[in-house]
């Protein structure tokens, strides 16, 4: 049976990203959204900030992203869209997406903040997680470029 900790990294290398040939081969062609996001909530966690499993959409949130977004800039073009992998990740269990009233969201229009599923949160605890985790983003989501 699989630990938690290796559950949520498989789920890592299984991210379902949009695909774009005409951004590169190999790594270069995986929309880099989900993994930066993910990124974010590992830093987040590092901190020390994530204290309970409910994220807001905060200003605070989008900076971090749109920082890592000027790595992947070069490549993907365009602007940083938070808001799609904000919602989406919760297609593949990630978390769930909430309203303003607390209930969950249909929409990314909707959606204000998430709710991290539970061994989801408890693994972000983990140093040892964290790093795993960081390390599977970035090997199998970004170019070597970007890696550096």
């Amino acid at each position: 049976m699989r630990s938690k900790q290796e559950h949520w990294l498989a789920k890592f290398r299984k991210l379902n990203p949009n695909v774009s040939r005409a951004k590169g081969e190999g790594n270069a062609r995986f929309a880099p959204h989900k993994p930066l996001l993910l990124l974010c909530l590992i830093e987040i966690a590092e901190s020390g900030a994530l204290i309970v499993p409910v994220v807001d959409k905060s200003p605070e949130l989008r900076l971090r992203f749109d920082c890592y977004w000027g790595i992947v800039q070069g490549r993907w073009g365009g602007r940083p869209g938070f808001d799609l992998p904000f919602h989406y990740l919760s297609n593949q269990g990630f978390w769930t997406p909430l309203r303003e009233d607390g209930e969950r969201s249909g929409a990314e229009s909707t959606t204000v903040r998430i709710r991290l599923e539970g061994g989801f949160f408890e693994c972000l605890g983990s140093a040892e997680f964290r790093k795993k985790a960081r390390f599977l983003l970035v090997k199998y989501w970004f170019p070597e470029l970007e890696q550096q």
